[in-house]
């Protein structure tokens, strides 16, 4: 797995995700689902991606963490959308939105494929991003 493509915004930042696989044994593709619906169980081959951040909290699209529809306010381990992806049997890319914009310190991205042994892991300094993103301008003013 690799982590690229971070984009910081004032309220958030994005970032892609690609992994790359070929089934060795058979030689031939795979399917390399994705299923961020809280509500039903793992089907076997689930991506699951989870996010640990510096202050503690964790997001993960697996459980109760899901999408901010099923909370009243804010969630409280913040929102991770997926915004677009591109899959072939032998990769997939992941584009994702992270709201709000990560605390400073170490950010950990894992991706865990239940038909794999072990998760793919990648840690980030997040320190960057707040300074990053207080320094967003936008071109136009904001309506009233």
């Amino acid at each position: 797995m690799f982590v690229d493509r971070f984009r910081v915004y004032q309220t958030g930042i994005k970032f892609r995700a690609s992994l790359f696989y070929r089934d060795m044994d058979s030689r031939s593709p795979i399917d390399i689902p994705w299923n961020d619906d809280a509500e039903n169980p793992l089907p076997d081959g689930q991506l699951i991606l989870t996010i640990r951040y510096a202050d503690g909290r964790i997001w993960s699209n697996v459980g109760n963490h899901g999408h901010p529809s099923n909370f009243e306010v804010d969630p409280p381990n913040g929102v991770v959308l997926r915004r677009s992806s591109r899959a072939n049997g032998y990769s997939c890319a992941e584009t994702f939105w992270v709201w709000p914009v990560p605390p400073p310190g170490e950010m950990t991205i894992e991706v865990n494929w239940l038909a794999l042994d072990g998760p793919a892991v990648v840690s980030i300094d997040a320190s960057q991003y707040q300074r990053l993103a207080d320094e967003v301008r936008p071109i136009w003013p904001a309506e009233s």
